[in-house]
């Protein structure tokens, strides 16, 4: 958490939510007006968090941008609306409604999302205001019976970040007809568990966006219903339906559909006279397309006014979401633009967005993501025109507002809002007081905000509650017992060696953790009513009881499970059809090396709080790594996840290495690696120069025009036996990576 901690300084209650979602278990609601850094936090959260957490967006486009999955996705939602109720009415047969009994026979989860579900310790909810209360109850749902916990949301810490100011979730009218029966509003917070699990409420109050003072002050009084007539006189000095930017100046119209921004790009696309240049997407895998980040195929020319739709990576950042640029130059592998603000010209290359999925990691105790698909496309949208919708989040220096009369609730805000200032700001429609209005309801849910002076006293006793639910877990057994009683079961249905020797063992093992879980039970009953009196009665009694406790409990894990087990597979390796058993035995003794891990970090907690350390420097103690023995040589290399191979060819390529050098290091062939490399021609991180040399590479490509882009096989029918089908495919990658910028 360090660079949270160095952004404290300068932003407290930022900080203060890191810290929460690290160091607690209390469940968080991070809200702000724009420019706060809603999305700075999601990204602390990700690179920072120590928990096994994953993140969700309401929308396919949302969920791209957040580095996460939809949540109709991850929980196999229906598209249709929930009611939170078990009984069965007709009209959810005749409308498409769903209630907590029907939801199961249209919800279908696999075996590894609910592994997921399970492992989970905190979910990330993005763009929140978009999330209607039904969904979450549907959530809660399936999250209590997957998790097979009663309290909200199977007891998972719940992250839910965004902006009720802005545009709200979606409902119909006939969908709302029934629903008003349960919910008071559609908002995500009128949600039943929501209302149990009762979030923290923490804003985010530094702007990063509005440096003028009194244009701040308007905003703020539009968010709480507090605008003055004099706020709305100075808006609409604004008002000037005939104006028309000037060549050069760089202004981007809002407007509120979809097919106005459109005709304005393209209108202002064609009144360019310099020559027009296609550029289409590469898209692979699995990549829905409601999910594209941006247009499949960019049209543009010379002096385009455009927008970039990504943030820069690393620290030296060049451009950030939203910022409008000209473009200079139009070539195959780049494009450069002059930003409007005056920066220097930059050089634009393609980017990578990945559609992802959560896999649970039981052996490495953690929740990954696996690729599933891409899309690679220049960060670039044509920018005369967007819609209000799709411009929440961006920042602009120079706007036109052109919204007619058909400002919804939230419009104003978020369209106003977009701008540093309101120096150049145009109104092509006045701005009445009725167009300015702010859901009451979000006015009461938001004056549960805790008090910034407040969040560091009340983090302590989170913290606290977080450091004896940690105590207490230390003691749990009952997911080893179900654990070992399934691997115990399945052992005598097996066809390996020395069956029943295997059957005796996990009988062995499973009988200790089932006696540990009865003690455990008792010693958490224990902690229960000494926790309560420790800040009365001082650490020593707490400390001596789980000393005592960590050292019982330790001591027959390793004798009576750890020991044994490592035994146990030493003899089962060499012996026939043992290697899939041999697996699972060595996942188990993992989960056991690990609560043993965990018993040890409870002592430490102990004697830490009889030494006086403060409870949030214990939280950050590194907890002790498990020690490991690999008994076989399967488990020293790993299986690569998709694409890592790949990527582990090209690091080994750009060290210097020759082909010919990897192939024989990796043990694979030189055709493969050539393959492993041909996949990198279209992020450009491989130039076609570096894989083939010119005359070999004219030489194919006069095959291909003349026969067209064929299997590899028909091509190299007409070559000499000395080009390899390795090179054929670099050859007609680099053919069609062209074909498709230029089309």
């Amino acid at each position: 958490m360090s660079s949270a901690i160095e952004h404290s300084d300068i932003n407290l209650p930022f900080d203060m939510a890191c810290q929460f979602v690290a160091h607690t278990a209390k469940s968080v609601f991070v809200t702000g007006k724009a420019g706060t850094g809603k999305t700075t936090f999601l990204k602390q959260l990700r690179e920072h968090t120590p928990k096994k957490l994953a993140v969700a967006a309401p929308t396919g486009v949302a969920a791209i941008h957040a580095g996460g999955v939809t949540l109709h996705s991850l929980f196999q939602l229906p598209f249709k609306p929930f009611l939170p109720t078990t009984s069965s009415q007709s009209f959810q047969q005749e409308q498409n409604f769903c209630d907590q009994k029907s939801l199961f026979t249209t919800t279908h989860l696999s075996a590894a999302k609910i592994d997921v579900i399970k492992e989970l310790e905190v979910l990330i909810i993005d763009e929140v205001s978009m999330v209607r209360a039904d969904l979450l109850d549907a959530i809660d749902t399936i999250l209590r019976h997957y998790r097979g916990n009663e309290n909200p949301f199977g007891g998972l810490q719940m992250v839910f970040i965004g902006d009720l100011y802005q545009l709200p979730p979606v409902v119909r009218n006939e969908e709302w007809n029934v629903m008003q029966l349960y919910y008071d509003s559609p908002f995500f917070f009128e949600a039943q568990a929501l209302r149990a699990l009762n979030p923290l409420v923490i804003e985010l109050q530094k702007t990063y966006r509005q440096k003028d003072g009194i244009f701040l002050d308007i905003l703020n009084r539009i968010r709480t219903n507090a605008v003055h007539p004099s706020d709305l006189e100075h808006l609409n000095t604004y008002f000037k339906p005939t104006f028309r930017p000037a060549p050069g100046e760089a202004y981007i119209t809002l407007t509120t559909h979809n097919d106005k921004a459109e005709t304005i790009n393209r209108f202002q696309l064609n009144q360019l006279k310099t020559e027009e240049k296609k550029y289409k997407a590469f898209v692979t895998g699995d990549f829905n397309e409601r999910s594209y980040p941006v247009e499949l195929q960019l049209h543009l020319k010379v002096d385009a006014q455009v927008m970039f739709i990504k943030n820069d990576k690393g620290d030296n950042r060049k451009f950030y979401n939203g910022m409008l640029a000209v473009v200079t130059e139009l070539a195959d592998e780049y494009i450069m633009v002059k930003p409007v603000s005056g920066a220097d010209e930059m050089k634009v290359e393609r980017e990578t967005w990945k559609n992802i999925r959560y896999q649970a990691n039981k052996e490495q105790d953690k929740i990954e993501e696996e690729e599933l698909g891409s899309f690679v496309q220049f960060p670039l949208r044509l920018a005369w025109a967007i819609t209000i919708h799709k411009s929440q989040g961006l920042t602009f220096d120079r706007a036109i507002v052109d919204a007619g009369d058909s400002f919804a609730a939230g419009q104003v805000y978020v369209a106003l809002s977009r701008l540093t200032s309101t120096k150049e700001l145009v109104l092509y429609s006045k701005i009445s007081p009725h167009s300015i209005r702010v859901d009451e309801r979000i006015l009461k849910y938001l004056q549960a905000s805790h008090p910034v002076n407040e969040l560091g006293s009340y983090l302590k006793v989170q913290q606290q509650k977080f450091l004896a639910l940690s105590l207490k877990k230390a003691f749990q057994f009952d997911d080893l017992v179900h654990e070992s009683y399934e691997q115990y079961m399945y052992a005598g249905e097996r066809q390996i060696s020395d069956q029943q020797l295997a059957v005796d063992c996990l009988k062995a093992v499973h009988t200790c953790l089932s006696d540990l879980h009865k003690v455990g039970l008792k010693f958490i009953g224990e902690l229960d009513r000494i926790l309560p009196t420790v800040e009365k009665e001082g650490y020593t009694h707490l400390h001596q009881r789980v000393t005592n406790a960590a050292n019982y409990f330790g001591n027959r894990l390793q004798t009576e499970c750890i020991d044994p087990l490592d035994e146990h597979i030493k003899v089962m390796i060499p012996k026939k059809k043992t290697k899939k058993y041999v697996k699972d035995v060595q996942l188990i003794l993992r989960v056991i090396k690990r609560h043993h891990a965990n018993i040890e970090q409870a002592k430490l907690y102990a004697e830490g709080l009889l030494a006086g350390t403060d409870v949030s420097i214990l939280l950050k103690q590194e907890k002790p790594k498990i020690q490991e023995e690999i008994h076989s040589e399967e488990t020293k290399t790993e299986k690569p996840k998709k694409g890592e191979s790949h990527r582990i060819s090209l690091e080994m390529f750009q060290k210097g290495k020759s082909l010919q050098e990897i192939a024989q290091e990796r043990n694979f062939s030189l055709s493969t690696i050539e393959g492993h490399l041909c996949s990198f021609l279209v992020t450009g991180e491989v130039h076609i120069e570096q894989l083939l040399d010119p005359e070999t590479q004219k030489k194919i490509t006069a095959v291909i025009d003349e026969i067209g882009p064929l299997s590899s096989k028909t091509i190299k029918e007409r070559l000499e036996d000395t080009i390899s089908y390795g090179q054929i495919k670099a050859a007609l990658e680099f053919y069609k990576l062209s074909n498709n910028s230029n089309q």
